[in-house]
């Protein structure tokens, strides 16, 4: 059934849109094929002696399971940042046609990466994400980011798939602390009282969730034998300004996508 309205409406109202099937098979196979290669990497930082370990880099280790990893030869990653600097499978992904066509028709034509990150789920381990709006956590004003959660794996409730509060991005920001949830803590209703509200949304491989900055979203725990695998893209305009932190550049780079006439890389200073 073809919807009268366009994606940017849909995405506009509800503060977020599935797009079905973008990614090929073939695509999915080799980007779980890569997976491996950077699993194979993070080993090879843990054996490593020089300062560029694990523990200081873009590979992070799933959290509280101290005793286990100790016995571990390889670390059980809970996410890799900075995705298109280590593989260029996931540095092709952040540009695949398929993605950015509906990013540009939700943000226009001239388009920047803020973010891209693989999140991890492994199979009995994946911790629960509790609530939150990204935004809250970055340094970008006005808070209009789109991030693209495209499934590598079958995502299904069992295995910890993205929960939202649908229109929620219409809220204000607020400050939600920790994202990661202990496997013993009872999580408490959201912040904003709006949980009776949430939905599940499960992808099957290839397919992707776009969603805005600000939109109310979480995950739960993997209880399954299989990983749940996404591969995550943030998008924005140059209409959007770096506010930076404390402590961090009052200017950076960010990887051209789409438009700026061509250009590969854009950078924003703070005012």
């Amino acid at each position: 059934m073809i919807s009268k309205y366009s994606k940017k409406e849909i995405f506009e109202k509800n503060g977020y849109l599935v797009g079905k099937n973008l990614i090929e098979r073939s695509e999915i196979i080799q980007c779980r094929r890569e997976i491996k290669n950077l699993q194979t990497k993070a080993d090879s930082l843990r054996k490593s002696d020089t300062s560029d370990t694990i523990e200081n880099s873009d590979f992070q280790i799933e959290p509280f399971l101290e005793k286990l990893e100790k016995k571990r030869k390889s670390p059980i990653l809970r996410k890799i940042e900075n995705t298109q600097d280590h593989s260029s499978v996931f540095y092709e992904l952040a540009r695949h046609d398929s993605i950015v066509s509906i990013v540009e028709e939700i943000l226009g034509p001239d388009i920047l990466l803020f973010r891209s990150t693989l999140m991890l789920k492994p199979a009995l381990h994946g911790s629960e994400h509790a609530f939150h709006q990204d935004a809250s956590y970055w340094p970008m004003d006005p808070p209009t980011l789109v991030t693209v959660s495209i499934a590598i794996d079958e995502s299904t409730r069992k295995n910890g798939c993205i929960k939202i509060i649908p229109e929620s991005h219409v809220s204000e920001l607020k400050q939600w602390g920790k994202i990661a949830v202990p496997p013993e803590l009872k999580l408490p209703r959201s912040k904003n009282g709006n949980n009776q509200n949430e939905i599940y949304l499960p992808l099957l491989p290839g397919s992707a969730l776009f969603f805005h900055s600000k939109l109310v979203h979480g995950s739960g725990p993997n209880k399954s034998i299989h990983p749940r695998n996404t591969a995550l893209y943030t998008y924005f305009t140059p209409a959007v300004s770096y506010r930076p932190h404390n402590g961090t550049p009052s200017s950076r780079i960010f990887s051209v996508i789409s438009g700026l006439k061509g250009a590969k890389f854009f950078e924003i200073t703070a005012e």
